[in-house]
């Protein structure tokens, strides 16, 4: 056998727990065209559980800081990079949940975290009834007071 553990009397390797991991890292709130000019880049709080290949990431940012930024609002800095989509699209997203305070969307409308494919960070996405979603900016974000609560299950290749 090699290494990890089989349960009961299971003896195939595909179902051996190789990898299990937990931590701790320190996400980023940037920006996807230019980060803070004054203030800095503000920072939070993460926690991951790895299992194999799968990793569930929680992160929280308070205040987050945009005087002098621009572009899609994106919370870096995530412990393992997400697994390449294999050119077929089936899986080049993943999804999960978001909690906000001062984060101005349509009432329409609810938002999702989301991991892209061979990427490190999380995006805030605004799901509009009966149309496409769309990406939460500095236009969305009340400089110094929003605050972000996400997780999000993905798979990497590490």
């Amino acid at each position: 056998f090699g290494s990890g553990i089989l349960f009961g009397t299971d003896t195939s390797t595909d179902n051996m727990l190789y990898d299990y991991e937990e931590g701790t890292f320190v996400p980023t709130a940037e920006f996807a065209t230019t980060n803070p000019t004054s203030g800095g880049i503000t920072s939070g709080e993460g926690r991951y559980l790895k299992i194999g290949g799968q990793v569930t990431v929680v992160v929280k940012i308070n205040n987050i800081n945009t005087t002098g930024a621009s572009g899609d609002l994106r919370i870096k800095t995530l412990p393992f990079t997400s697994l390449a989509d294999s050119g077929d699209g089936q899986i080049s997203l993943y999804v999960g949940s978001a909690r906000v305070n001062n984060i101005n969307y349509g009432s329409n409308a609810y938002l999702q975290s989301s991991v892209p494919d061979n990427t490190t960070y999380i995006r805030l996405e605004e799901n509009l009834d009966n149309a496409t979603s769309d990406i939460i900016n500095t236009g969305n974000i009340s400089d110094g007071v929003t605050d972000v609560i996400a997780q999000v299950t993905y798979f990497t290749a590490s």
